[in-house]
């Protein structure tokens, strides 16, 4: 199996309010991103079709992709033949 994988971390700092035990205290707290990833499947010599669109902190894609579609039952770790990844879209092929 190949892979290719861009970690793209994005973050930002946003004010929050934490209250602990009556003590209400305002800062700043680092949030990470949440992007969509869409995960796609195909057989051999089978067009691509759209398994599922997860949520998830971008890093790891393929990884991510890899163990969904075997923790649902959609394929085994021998099935997987290569991981694409669409940077622009963020879309993933497996095969």
């Amino acid at each position: 199996m190949t892979t290719t994988s861009a970690h793209v971390a994005r973050s930002s700092n946003h004010p929050v309010i934490t209250v602990d035990g009556g003590r209400v205290t305002n800062r700043t707290d680092t949030l990470a991103g949440e992007e969509p990833l869409q995960i796609m499947a195909a057989g051999p010599a089978q067009d691509p079709i759209e398994v599922a669109v997860t949520m998830r902190t971008p890093g790891h894609e393929d990884e991510l992709a890899i163990g969904f579609l075997i923790t649902e039952g959609l394929a085994a770790p021998s099935d997987i033949d290569r991981v694409t990844l669409y940077h622009k879209i963020r879309k993933y092929e497996l095969q």
